[in-house]
This record gives structure tokens, C-alpha cells and sequence, in this order.
């Protein structure tokens, strides 16, 4: 590690500066520390904006929202540091060494795509923020947090995805809370979406019921939830898996009612899934109405289906097949 990039680090933990990324070898990233920024944006660094060059040659800072730069001097003095001297006889610390390690190991972790962990600066979700009509309280039974993209420039609604260990987490999803953006849903990277990729997994799954609910996006996962259908998001229609089927198995899991969107892509996955879950499983398919998915549809329909699976639950028949295609909504 450079003289320079070890004076710094040194300043920044003096000054008790947390969310320090050091991912880059060319500089480091903290949040805005100077109180302009808040007057110029609106509102807090939620992300690490505020850039400083490690380089000796180089020794300056850019907050990329609120516009403030300068001398890496003008930022300690800001702070009542220790100013930077050129040739200044700084030497590294046992820990500056194994920050140094540790900085290669992230990069390496970065490089194969195996960071699943949360995103940096989550906040909690209030009780009373609304998300598309879903209570905070719901949302957060469910987990929900809220994060700030910085890629999209907006807040998401959070959630983790586990592998069944209480702490262990694999991956996560994001929706987005902001205005429209191109990306609805921004998920974490990896293979963890084939293999663990159920939503919301332990809410539903340690009640151990008979019968659940499978349906392909998050938010019709949520909405279904809210009015006491135990439902799962499988994360997109060509993401179901073995590893799926036999975590259902393993939670006492013996009635699967599919019921994705109702349009030829949902028609057809569903048929699909179905011929490969009804040699374990009592299955049945919902035909949603054309143009409807789980999020969208009425009260009326939620509590059909929420009747199919309270008769499952009692141990009844149903139809293996009920169509939602052409009826009208009373």
C-alpha cells in the first residue's frame, strides 16, 4: 500500500468515517462529509459519493452529487485532520497491511461475481411507508429495507434471499420505489436465483403448510401473501429448478397451485412446470383471465383462489385445472 494511500486511510479512521470502499486501486470512496451537500442535492449521501485519489501525483477529492472538490487538504482541514506533506515520512501499520490483503480479496470476490451479501447503506423500512399498496408493517414482517441505487439514481425496497440458514445469505432483489425506471427489478448476481431463488422463502415456508402457491415476480408473491395465500416467486419463468422442488419437498409442502400470468408465456410455463411437479405433487394450474398476473388481479379472484387453497388444506379435490380465462369479474 502507497505512503499516501496509508496517510489517508489513517485520517479517515481517525475521523471516524464509516462506509470507507476501497475497491478501487486508485482511490477511495466515502460519503459526503461537507454540509453543502445537503443544501445541493436534497438530502444526505446515502451511497458513497465523495471520491479521493490515492494517487501521490494526484492528491485531490470530487463529491460526484454535490460538486464539492479540491486539495485532499482542503477536505482534512474541513474535518481538523492532519494535512498531507509532500515526502512526509508516513509509515504503514500492521494494519494497514491487512486492510491491504483484505482489499485484494474483495476485488478477487468481486471478479467472480460471488459478492450475494446485502448492499451497503440499507435503512430500515418505516411501518408506515406504503409500497403499491402493500403496508409497511407487511413489508416489514416480510424484511423489506430500503436502499439507494446508485446506478438508477433511486430508493429500492430490498429483500434478501437466504438458502434456509438464518444467516446465511445468498443473494438479493430490489424493486423500485422512485419513478419508472428501465430496470423494475434489479437482482444480485449469481447462480443463487436457479438453486435458492424463492420469495418470500422463510415467511412462507416455516409454517410448514400443505399447500402453496407458486407464481413467477416478487410483487405477486407480496400481494398474494397480503391476503393470506401462501405463495412463492419462483423469479422468472425459466428459473425453476430441482433444487426448488425438492426445498418444497423437504418443508412438508404436498399441493402446488401454479398461477402465473395470464398470457401464453404464463399459460405455456405453467403447463410446463406442472408435468414436472405432479409426480411429487398434487397439482393445480389457474388460468388467469388474459392480460392479468397475480399483482393486478381483483379481490374477487384472490379469494377463489385463496378457497381452492383452503379445500387443499382440508384435504379435499379440486379441479387439476381452473380457468379464470373467460369469466367475468363479479
Amino acid at each position: 500500500m502507497s505512503t499516501f494511500k496509508s496517510f489517508v486511510l489513517a485520517n479517515l479512521r481517525e475521523a471516524k468515517i464509516n462506509h470507507i470502499r476501497t475497491s478501487s486501486s486508485k482511490d477511495i470512496s466515502i460519503r459526503c462529509v461537507f454540509k453543502n451537500h445537503i443544501k445541493v442535492t436534497g438530502k444526505k449521501d446515502r451511497s458513497p459519493s465523495l471520491s479521493i485519489s490515492v494517487i501521490e501525483s494526484k492528491p485531490v477529492f470530487h463529491c460526484w452529487s454535490c460538486g464539492e472538490k479540491g486539495h485532499v487538504n482542503k477536505l482534512f482541514s474541513y474535518l481538523t485532520l492532519p494535512k498531507w506533506k509532500d515526502g512526509e515520512d508516513y509509515k504503514p501499520t500492521e494494519k494497514d497491511r491487512v486492510d491491504e490483503s483484505l482489499e485484494k480479496l474483495k476485488l478477487r470476490l468481486d471478479e467472480i461475481g460471488q459478492k450475494y451479501s446485502v448492499p451497503d447503506d440499507t435503512e430500515e423500512w418505516d411501518d408506515d411507508r406504503i409500497w403499491r399498496k402493500l403496508p409497511g408493517g407487511f413489508l416489514k414482517r416480510i424484511g423489506a429495507k430500503r436502499w439507494y441505487d446508485e446506478a438508477d439514481e433511486i430508493y429500492r425496497i430490498l429483500f434478501l434471499i437466504k438458502n434456509g440458514s438464518a444467516y446465511n445469505s445468498v443473494g438479493h432483489i430490489a424493486g423500485q420505489t422512485d419513478e419508472p425506471v428501465k430496470i423494475k427489478w434489479r437482482n444480485s448476481r449469481g447462480s443463487w436465483i436457479k438453486n435458492y431463488g424463492l420469495f418470500p422463502r422463510e415467511f412462507v415456508l416455516r409454517k410448514h403448510l400443505p399447500t402453496v402457491c407458486l407464481v413467477e415476480g416478487p410483487y405477486d408473491a407480496l400481494r398474494m401473501n397480503y391476503f393470506d395465500i401462501p405463495t412463492l416467486a419462483f423469479l422468472g419463468t425459466n428459473n425453476w429448478s430441482r433444487v426448488k422442488e425438492a426445498t418444497l419437498k423437504a418443508n412438508g409442502v404436498h399441493n402446488v397451485v401454479l398461477c402465473l400470468d395470464g398470457d401464453d408465456v404464463g399459460y405455456n410455463t405453467a403447463e410446463r412446470i406442472g408435468n414436472l411437479l405432479k409426480k411429487k405433487f398434487n397439482v393445480t394450474i389457474v388460468d388467469l383471465p388474459e392480460g392479468e398476473d397475480p399483482g393486478t388481479l381483483s379481490k374477487h379472484y384472490l379469494k377463489e383462489i385463496a378457497d381452492v387453497v383452503k379445500q387443499l388444506n382440508a384435504g379435499k379435490k379440486v379441479d387439476p385445472k381452473i380457468n379464470f380465462r373467460m369469466c367475468d369479474d363479479d
